[in-house]
């Protein structure tokens, strides 16, 4: 099934990698891009649109877009600016209105961070001025690589094996930088092979190195965001919105940061601070923006399902880089209906990525049976799909595609469409309450084909996962226990952790709300509030609550 798409935005300053935002044209809502079989249709689609911080230098820019000809896109001559984006895709989520006119966006790319001040009136965003600080994930790579160096010295390790060693330093700050930002561990683990010797080197980097290294990194950042808060003669009387955008921001750490260093201004001044979807925020808002100002060079048609996993909220966020690949290279083969593919690391097995998968994605659980791997030369993994598993699908589909047409208009925020969505299913549902004659609740009930009858909490859950997915609302899938009074393996229970329009997470429990037409016990508690209400779960495994 194709989607359409237009007013396309496209950014590489961001990361290694594009991004890809588009106005999707069925509810007319801005969607990030990543679908099985749809680059090449992405590269023969009409022009699209750039872009960039409003203090990008010339020659970036100037690689901006020879990485874009490079790639084969077509790009206008209209460009985006990144803070103007911003306030654009907050307005959209009826966080930003006149009556809150002034607006500050910290925005961290890989090379850099940009401070923007911003007045906001009900027809327009005017950008009052901005400034380039020479910090972003790139400077903290470089500190992850001092902390392994360290370590390397403290194991007697000589400078020439240092310099043997640079490209897997190289990697594994990387992997370690990406390990703090997408995940909760405590620790980054470091293995590197001695060339000749294969004598491996294995320690830890902490997780207090990294937020230590973050905080004196970040200095800067803080001053220029104080001094624009309290040199500004109006924050004494209308408290402004400082919105965060970047990959950076996924991680709780850098957020506390700011919060902790800027709790002083907030007692005298006053702020509010907006975080959602941080890593994509920018790009979404650029086609808000397209579209407002009707900047339309012809539709985009992209083969297969809309896929995009949040990477703050998703299952993927416990993948480390190569099982990331994997986990993408299983959803394109998946949704493909392909058999078979090859790995590109033989070393890394698809299971913890199929795991993961059919977490963020539960529609796959629908299609896939079991996995097979087979070595000759290469390592490839065969699917094995299940008998008729693709019909059933077209009929939650179509249930699905029902619901989301009552639920889901161009006039909504996220969070009004989730809680359209949650309602819904509050006065449509019940739980399922027929056992066959061993006392097992019927096989559909614990996953997505609980749409087409009934369902119990694990199915709940995974079809709030799956409709909120289609719209890419965050949310998470939680396992636990509920109704007991502690973690002690009795009375497993499933609900979800959501993402709201600010970026402060939740919980909700769809599956005690059933039959609440009014009156939604269970929705938007903290942690605390939740415990209260007998869930346990295991924190450090899922993303941190903000309340």
């Amino acid at each position: 099934m194709s989607q359409f798409f237009n007013q396309m935005v496209i950014t590489c300053d961001r990361d290694d990698k594009m991004q890809f935002a588009g106005i999707e044209q069925k509810f007319k809502r801005p969607m990030m891009i990543h679908s099985a079989g749809a680059g090449d249709s992405i590269r023969i689609a009409p022009p699209v649109t750039m872009m960039f911080q409003s203090t990008v230098q010339k020659r970036e820019k100037n690689a901006a877009y020879a990485q874009a000809k490079r790639e084969g896109y077509a790009v206008c001559g209209e460009e985006v600016k990144a803070p103007i984006a911003l306030c654009q895709f907050y307005r959209f989520q009826k966080e930003l209105t006149e009556k809150e006119p002034f607006v500050i966006t910290v925005d961290t790319t890989r090379k850099a961070t940009e401070v923007a001040e911003l007045r906001t009136t009900k027809y327009m965003t005017s950008l009052e001025q901005a400034e380039r600080i020479k910090f972003g994930t790139d400077e903290l790579v470089e500190g992850m690589k001092r902390a392994i160096c360290a370590n390397m010295y403290a194991r007697k390790a000589s400078a020439y094996t240092l310099k043997m060693l640079e490209e897997q330093i190289e990697q594994s700050a990387k992997d370690s930088l990406y390990c703090f930002i997408h995940t909760r561990k405590s620790k980054a683990k470091v293995v590197l092979t001695s060339p000749g010797t294969n004598y491996k080197y294995q320690f830890s980097i902490r997780r207090q190195e990294y937020t230590d290294l973050l905080k004196e990194s970040m200095e800067e950042v803080v001053a220029v965001v104080k001094r624009y808060i309290v040199h500004h003669p109006y924050w004494t009387r209308k408290k402004c919105k400082l919105i965060l955008s970047g990959e950076l921001y996924i991680s709780e750490d850098a957020i506390h940061i700011l919060e902790e260093e800027l709790e002083e201004v907030d007692e005298l001044y006053g702020y509010k601070l907006l975080h959602y979807k941080p890593k994509e925020a920018a790009v979404l808002g650029g086609t808000l923006i397209c579209k407002k100002l009707l900047i339309d060079y012809g539709n985009y048609e992209i083969g297969g399902e809309i896929c995009c996993a949040s990477e703050k909220m998703g299952a993927i966020r416990n993948l480390n880089q190569t099982q990331r690949e994997v986990y993408y290279k299983l959803l394109d083969v998946l949704l493909t209906g392909k058999e078979k593919f090859q790995m590109d690391d033989i070393e890394v097995l698809p299971y913890e990525s199929i795991n993961m998968l059919k977490k963020d994605f539960p529609q796959t659980e629908l299609l896939l049976e079991y996995t097979t791997s087979s070595y000759t030369d290469k390592l490839f993994v065969t699917l094995h799909y299940k008998d008729k598993g693709r019909e059933l699908l077209k009929e939650v589909e179509c249930v699905a595609d029902k619901i989301l047409k009552e639920c889901v208009r161009e006039d909504l925020s996220d969070e009004e469409v989730f809680e359209n969505i949650y309602n819904y299913i509050c006065k449509h549902y019940r739980y399922q309450t027929e056992k066959d004659s061993e006392g097992n609740y019927p096989p559909y009930s614990y996953n997505i084909t609980a749409l087409l009858k009934s369902g119990v909490c694990k199915g709940y859950s995974l079809i709030l996962v799956y409709l909120l997915g289609k719209n890419q609302i965050p949310v998470s899938y939680i396992v636990g226990n509920a109704g007991t009074s502690a973690f002690n393996g009795e009375s497993l229970h499933a609900w979800n952790l959501l993402e709201s329009t600010t970026g402060d997470v939740t919980h909700v429990d769809l599956t005690w709300d059933l039959g609440n037409t009014h009156v939604k016990k269970f929705q938007y508690h903290g942690d605390v509030a939740m415990q209260a209400r007998t869930h346990f779960w295991q924190k450090s495994e899922y993303p941190a609550c903000s309340i």
